[in-house]
């Protein structure tokens, strides 16, 4: 009895560690794509970066709604550019989300955090790369993503703080001065769970808003 006990132990001590380290590896490649989309742009555009208020006509701010996405259902988003040069400009977005009817009788708040980088500046359409992280409140460990527990009775549970990793590419259509914006992308996600790990979800998310 003593000895299938220990080997429960372990199993469940060794499921732990693994866990750890997944999820170290998520923010080492969350950090390592960050850190490439900056030297992307200093490669490209070494001798022409530039500040906001020095690119004539160039709006710095964009809010937008995004369905899907960081969020995994809906969110409401603020950006501000950062990094300017020829061909490339980089902005970080803020976001808040609500996911209203994954996890039966609850809310979950999510606050959408990204660096993205823009080609292609000389016309309207372009092409859209990014990395975010995604922090959400909730009583279990598993994204929102899923209706893992859709049955289940969270009343008792302890809210706590989980995250997901968000990849983006795809399209966006802006303009330099005012005006609309439209993202079309590819956003997979990769999520915590208490089964096996983190996981992956194929995911999309689809935004309008303006610049000024």
């Amino acid at each position: 009895m003593v000895y299938l006990w220990i080997l429960y132990y372990n199993r469940i001590k060794i499921k732990a560690i693994k866990k750890n380290v997944m999820k170290l590896g998520c923010i080492r490649l969350c950090f390592f794509c960050i850190l490439s989309l900056f030297s992307l742009q200093k490669a490209i555009g070494q001798d022409s970066i530039s500040k906001p208020q020095n690119i004539q006509g160039l709006c710095k701010n964009a809010i937008y709604i995004e369905g899907g996405g960081n969020a995994v259902t809906n969110s409401l988003n603020y950006e501000r550019n950062l990094l300017y040069s020829k061909n490339i400009i980089t902005n970080l977005r803020l976001g808040f989300g609500m996911d209203f009817f994954r996890i039966k009788s609850s809310v979950v708040p999510l606050l959408p955090i990204e660096i993205n980088s823009l080609t292609n500046m000389n016309c309207n359409h372009h092409l859209e790369c990014g990395i975010g992280i995604t922090p959400y409140y909730s009583p279990v460990e598993e994204s929102p993503a899923f209706p893992i527990y859709e049955n289940l009775d969270i009343s008792n549970l302890k809210s706590k703080v989980n995250a997901l990793l968000v990849v983006r590419i795809g399209y966006r259509y802006q303009k330099k001065t005012r005006g609309w914006i439209i993202r079309v992308a590819y956003t997979p996600i990769i999520y915590d769970t208490s089964f096996n790990g983190n996981s992956f979800c194929n995911h999309i998310g689809i935004s309008i808003g303006r610049n000024f």
